[in-house]
């Protein structure tokens, strides 16, 4: 089968081999065939070297990236993906589970790397889906509606990151989300289905991301050189502007809560200036290394910064479920309405432009995905 395997020991690192399916690890395991997968903000991030290293230790070499994955099983269903390999997904019960695991949180599995690396599409053993076939625990499928087009069910995945981002803490009006690429999409919609009361901005740099979020039911603010959309934010927030509006403003009051849906040091900047005093950010974005951060705000301003990292268990109207049985239920209602935000398809040979459009969100990209 053919296959988009990352080996940095190998030039160019990434590159489409012919391989040995990946062999089923047990008996709870399904075999898959991606019908699309997306190019996620970690995928370019760690393809162009801006991601951090600290979660090497849990990837396997050469592995097939690809865990925003639509993919049909072998009962002929379409499913999305769980690519969270913890202590459940691999069986382990008992005294074999760490305690992160048993108290619902795989996504912080004290066990990753023992076995098959910490997610699908970032481990050798099991494959990614960016190839014809991959393996997945059969806990970790979830059936599509039949009615949701796969344009739509493959955002299934992004929106269960931002489901559980939301859900780490209380919602609460405005909230702002900083990014408006997938993330800040989905992070939008989330919202909106949540709770259809709260206000949501969206602060977005192209202005095709900036239509994008109002048709996902929030108001859009367009970033600016000269500083006008830290005004704009202030304004929407009903926050006052202390210090200049240009580069890095010093704000008084601003929003309760704040999805950093990017992960540069500028808009983690950006994030903590406009919280409000005691407010919650929400770092989504996959930030790494910080070298223009300025961390004033966040003592001065006595903010609480929550990290967010895939999905697993949530806690809503008073059950314990599943990220993605929550969100499908959300779909099911007609809460949740995944976009038309799928721009550009492409097969596993043109890789290169894939992921050049990926990259450059200026050509009018909102998702990039393999068809394999």
């Amino acid at each position: 089968m053919r296959a988009l395997q990352l080996d940095f020991a190998e030039v160019p690192p990434l590159a489409l081999h012919e391989v040995e399916p990946p062999p089923l690890p047990g008996d709870g395991w399904a075999r898959l065939r991606p019908r699309l997968t997306g190019i996620c903000g970690s995928d370019v991030g760690l393809l162009s070297l801006h991601q951090s290293m600290y979660l090497a230790p849990y990837m396997d070499l050469p592995a097939t990236l690809g865990h925003e994955i639509l993919a049909d099983d072998e009962d002929g269903r379409r499913v999305v993906v769980d690519t969270v390999l913890g202590c459940e997904a691999l069986g382990r019960t008992g005294d074999e589970a760490c305690p992160p695991c048993v108290a619902g949180f795989p996504e912080v599995c004290r066990r990753f790397g023992e076995d098959q690396g910490a997610l699908i599409g970032f481990s050798a053993g099991v494959g990614g889906g960016w190839s014809e076939e991959l393996v997945a625990p059969r806990a970790n499928l979830f059936p599509v509606p039949e009615d949701l087009p796969d344009e739509r069910a493959v955002l299934l995945e992004p929106a269960a990151v931002m489901l559980h981002a939301v859900l780490l803490r209380p919602i609460r009006s405005p909230a702002l989300v900083v990014g408006a690429g997938l993330l800040g999409l989905s992070g939008a919609a989330v919202l909106r289905a949540l709770d259809p009361s709260v206000e949501v901005v969206v602060l977005a740099k192209h202005e095709h991301q900036a239509r994008a979020a109002e048709e996902a039911g929030a108001t859009a603010v367009r970033l600016r050189e000269d500083g006008g959309h830290n005004e704009r934010l202030a304004e929407l927030s009903g926050a006052r502007l202390a210090g200049p509006s240009i580069d890095r403003p010093t704000v008084t009051g601003g929003f309760p809560v704040v999805l950093e849906c990017v992960g540069n040091d500028a808009a983690v900047d950006l994030s903590f200036r406009m919280a409000e005093e005691r407010g919650t950010v929400v770092l989504v974005g996959g930030s790494a290394y910080a070298r223009e951060l300025d961390l004033a705000p966040t003592w001065s301003r006595e903010l609480e910064i929550v990290g967010s990292y895939c999905y697993g268990w949530e806690r809503w109207e008073g059950e314990r479920i599943r990220t993605f049985d929550l969100v499908l239920d959300l779909v099911r209602d007609g809460r949740l309405r995944p976009g038309e935000w799928v721009t550009h398809t492409f097969g596993l040979e043109e890789h290169p432009a894939a992921l050049a459009a990926a990259m450059s969100k200026s050509g009018g990209a909102l998702k990039v995905c393999f068809r394999p």
